[in-house]
């Protein structure tokens, strides 16, 4: 199927830029054209969200869509409303050209998903302050508040950064309320339900029994199941001596509900503008829950968010604004943990033990104390409670008096944020009973504890950060001119460590001859208090340029053609890592010493991790070219850029090391990578007819290579990580299994194969299998990863669909979720696991002969666990109705719509285990359906 549909995906990017010729001659008609006295800005916005409008936000400020030199991506925050994600980072899939997201836990608070920019973690800066806070999650922001996202890309447009910039930068603009006068009031309510994807199917106590026995046969034992067992596990004759408990069902609700309430208001009243927004969510959790129980025991999470952005304008040159932002965040959770629950789902069988025993109490057994059902009703709660506040302060002065065009503007934050968690966890009495209704044969396995009522505080942050900058704009005859100047402090503290200080001085001119010729010039000179004194700032230029041909005279009487521009950039950025003053030599106490016969002892120093007096700012020269297209009346579009990052100074511990050192060695700035690939986006919209319609899609490739890393000299080529993918998988190269007439292949030491037991690759043919076998065993093509939409709208009516997806993806399957019998060969197995060798299976089998005790052997990192992890899914539809204004049944209502969408909907993988991207057994990812509505007052 996946092989099937990356084609047509292909076929699709490339119609999206064909067929601009064909259909801008069909329709000529203003894209934007309302139809029948319908409110239809909603849904306008949602079917143009990837054009740059005519002024973009760029760091610091905006620029003029024309003038751009730098390598960005664009995204209308309205195109965030119609995905029901519970965190606004989950609404990033398939959007942005360049910006990957992963998600690999599904718990709610905590399904964030890793963001990475052409190889690293983007920061993310919200209304012009970086934000890194490390007690939640720093887009805990709801989509109706965003105006725009802009994805910086390229060095040059993150290079005003320093030491921060290269990883590039997630550019998050908040609504402010324009300038026409007037207020508006909106409110939006929509509720779901959430089910889970993915979920691995454990095997029935009878299939698991008989797997078991088969094991033991393998491990040279006796079996300890009889035929008999094997009979009452099937019949269900006796429910507690021979359970067959589904945990997942046990514990597991079928699907859970959320909702989420908006009210937003804005207006501009003389010199006064204003957006004010409310905002309630609440996230229930899949855990079932014990009805007697005075207390919820089950996930939820709930989080208010409040946001208030005010600006004035003092007098015709002076302005200020203030911005408010807080949210608190209650997190709910079972006493013994989320995590652990699902840990002990990896290790407990269906035939471990029942839930309840025949006395209606938890029951256990000495191999299986950690029961899950008692894990998840009977252990208390814990709660988290979370609060977060920011406010933004700034002036801005126009300087026309002094130089024309010119400003001064001052910006003061604040942002505190604080976790109290509150802990009313306990144990439980769990017992045995070998027969049903004996009641004097029992043991009891684990033991009820007092309910705590403590409480603590685990994390604290605050960040204070001042920005003073000065610039102005120019233009004159066919010049234009703009410079900017800035001077930033970052200061943090988490916890009880000393404050992290980022400051410098920053500067970016650009110039433009004609609206042909751009110029852009930029650097900071930036450093962190963390590095040694001497060493704690460096100088970062960049560069670029770009050239409108759809302004040459060449190309003006072309009717067909409104865009076309080349750009390249160049710059070097930097990432800080100092750790926590590493350059200063530690000690701590260390072991008593007792000298002679005497008790007294003599108490020690012992030296802390090495000091790494020479630890610099990471750094990355970044080149980027590419060129965008506008065609058929702006109603087609398409981008591409060739990027080339070339990382040193990377951390890394030295490869030529000696355990004669007696003490760990330091990270040292010898490393050296590159990362390099292409990004295109396209798009085309337009009418036909009544019916209005967008097709968008972006593709992008990441490729990697280790340039350097101070490895030791290898015997053998295939060992060496110079030259390979960064994070490559490495380990054996499975070569099927021995069998009966096979055993005399290389081997690892001391290991005697019998038949169904893995075969690795002898690489060096020196007749022993070791270290020295080890080679890549993922996939080394550039990773790629996509997006594809679809926006339509008809009268009234409205629809969106996205589907994203990645390919040339691998993943290593390894641990208590892959393996059977894990846990000291006492864990859990899985329908996959039935895929083992036997002498009836030899030529089919995928996993090696099962055993009781995980062979050392057959648990090798191996290519035998690399699974393909490619897939495509419809992540997001939405279909919605607003109403014709002049229906509404009150003048007060200016707009009314409905809608219903859903989030993950359907994936499509050649991984058939588990979902391609929460592969490890936590919490699984949701699945939602989701509907409300919004008014317009």
């Amino acid at each position: 199927m996946r092989k099937r549909l990356l084609p047509c995906f292909r076929y699709f990017m490339l119609c999206c830029v064909l067929s601009g010729t064909i259909q801008g001659k069909l329709h000529a008609a203003n894209v934007f054209q309302d139809t029948a006295g319908i409110d239809t800005s909603r849904a306008s916005d949602r079917l143009h969200v990837y054009q740059l409008p005519s002024k973009v936000n760029v760091l610091y400020g905006a620029q003029a869509k024309d003038n751009l030199v730098q390598s960005i991506g664009y995204l209308n925050g309205k195109r965030l409303e119609s995905v029901p994600a519970t965190l606004l980072s989950n609404a990033f899939a398939g959007h942005l050209a360049g910006l990957n997201v992963s998600q690999s836990n599904g718990a709610p608070r905590y399904d964030n998903p890793s963001l990475n920019l052409r190889g690293g973690s983007p920061l993310i800066i919200i209304d012009g302050v970086p934000r890194y806070s490390t007690v939640y999650d720093e887009l805990a922001l709801n989509p109706e508040q965003i105006e725009s996202v802009t994805l910086l890309k390229d060095g040059l447009s993150a290079v005003m950064l320093g030491n921060r910039a290269m990883n590039g930068v997630l550019l998050i603009t908040t609504r402010k309320q324009g300038t026409a006068p007037g207020s508006f009031v909106s409110f939006t309510a929509q509720g779901g339900v959430q089910t889970a994807i993915g979920m691995r199917q454990a095997l029935s106590s009878s299939a698991y029994a008989s797997l078991y026995n088969e094991a033991r046969v393998n491990s040279g034992l006796s079996p300890v199941y009889t035929q008999d067992q094997l009979a009452a596990y099937d019949n269900g004759t006796d429910s507690y001596v021979y359970p067959d408990v589904d945990w997942q069902k046990t514990i597991m609700k079928d699907n859970a509900p959320m909702m989420r309430y908006n009210l937003n208001a804005g207006g501009k009243y003389k010199n006064m503008r204003y957006f004010v927004s409310l905002d309630y969510q609440n996230q229930s959790g899949l855990f079932k829950e014990d009805v007697a129980s005075p207390y919820a025991t089950n996930i939820n999470y709930s989080r208010y968010i409040f946001r208030s952005n005010l600006e004035f304008d003092i007098d015709k040159n002076l302005s200020a604004f203030f911005h408010l932002q807080g949210n608190i965040q209650d997190f709910i959770q079972p006493g013994s943990g989320y995590a652990s629950i699902f840990s002990s789902l990896l290790t407990t069988p269906n035939n471990a033990t029942p839930a309840m025993n025949f006395r209606g109490t938890f029951a256990g057994t000495r191999d299986y104390p950690n029961n899950p059902y008692a894990q998840t009703v009977g252990t208390g709660y814990l709660k988290n409670n979370m609060q977060a506040a920011a406010v933004n302060i700034g002036l801005k002065e126009k300087m026309d008096q002094l130089i024309k065009g010119s400003w001064i503007k001052l910006l003061l934050s604040y942002a505190p944020s604080y976790e109290q968690k509150i802990d009313r966890s306990k144990g439980y009495n769990a017992y045995n009973y070998p027969v049903t209704g004996d009641t004097t044969n029992y043991l009891r396995v684990s033991t009820i504890s007092e309910q705590p009522n403590t409480d603590a505080v685990p994390a604290r942050f605050q960040q204070t950060y001042v920005e003073l900058s000065t610039g102005m704009e120019r233009s004159w005859n066919k010049h234009d001119f703009t410079g900017l100047i800035l001077a930033s402090y970052d200061n943090s503290q988490e916890n009880n460590l000393l404050n992290q200080v980022y400051k410098g001085i920053s500067g970016r001119f650009t110039y433009s001859f004609d609206k042909r010729f751009n110029l852009e010039f930029a650097g900071a000179y930036s450093g962190n208090n963390r590095f040694v004194p001497g060493k704690q700032y460096d100088f970062y230029p960049g560069a670029g340029a770009s050239w409108n041909l759809h302004n040459e005279q060449f190309l003006k009487g072309n009717t067909f053609l409104n865009e076309f521009k080349l750009r390249v950039s160049y710059a070097k950025v930097g990432n800080a890592d100092p750790g926590y003053y590493l350059w200063r030599q530690s000690y701590a106490a260390g072991s008593a010493y007792i000298f002679g016969t005497g008790a007294t002892s003599t108490p020690s120093i012992a030296q802390g991790a090495i000091a790494s007096p020479d630890r610099v700012t990471e750094k990355a020269k970044k080149f980027n070219a590419g060129f965008d297209l506008a065609f058929s009346n702006n109603r087609g579009w398409f981008s591409a850029d060739y990027y080339n990052s070339s990382q040193y100074d990377l951390l890394q511990i030295r490869g030529n090391s000696s355990l004669l050192f007696g003490n760990d060695y330091p990270l040292e700035n010898i490393g050296k990578n590159r990362y390099s690939g292409v990004e295109l986006s396209a798009g085309w919209s337009a009418n036909l007819g009544k019916l209005r319609y967008t097709i968008a899609g972006n593709i992008s490739t990441a490729s990697s290579r280790v340039v350097f890393n101070d490895e030791p000299a290898q015997a053998y080529s295939y060992l060496a990580k110079t030259g390979q993918p960064v994070n490559q998988i490495r380990g054996y190269v499975a070569d099927g299994f021995f069998g009966p007439g096979n055993l005399s292949s290389a081997t690892l030491e001391g290991f005697v194969p019998s038949a169904g037991d893995v075969k690795y690759k002898d690489l060096n043919g020196d007749g022993k299998i070791n270290v020295e076998d080890q080679t890549i065993i993922g996939n080394d093509k550039p990773l790629v990863y996509f997006g594809a939409g679809l926006g339509l709208q008809f009268l009234g009516f409205d629809m969106n669909i996205l589907f994203q997806g990645v390919e040339n993806r691998d993943i290593l399957t390894m641990g208590n979720y892959q393996f059977p019998f894990n846990n000291n060969g006492i864990g859990q197995a899985y329908a996959y696991n039935l895929n083992r060798y036997t002498p009836a299976t030899a030529s089919t089998a995928t996993l090696p002969r099962v055993t009781i005790h995980n062979e050392v052997n057959n648990y090798q990192t191996s290519s035998l666990y690399v699974r393909d992890a490619s897939y495509i899914r419809l992540k997001n539809v939405e279909i919605g109705y607003t109403f014709n204004s002049k229906i509404l049944p009150s003048a007060l209502i200016k707009g009314l719509r409905v809608f219903v969408n859903g989030l993950n909907l359907a994936t499509f993988s050649k991984y058939k285990d588990a979902d391609p991207e929460n592969y490890t057994g936590l919490y699984p990812i949701q699945r939602i359906i989701n509907g409300g509505l919004s008014l317009k007052l």
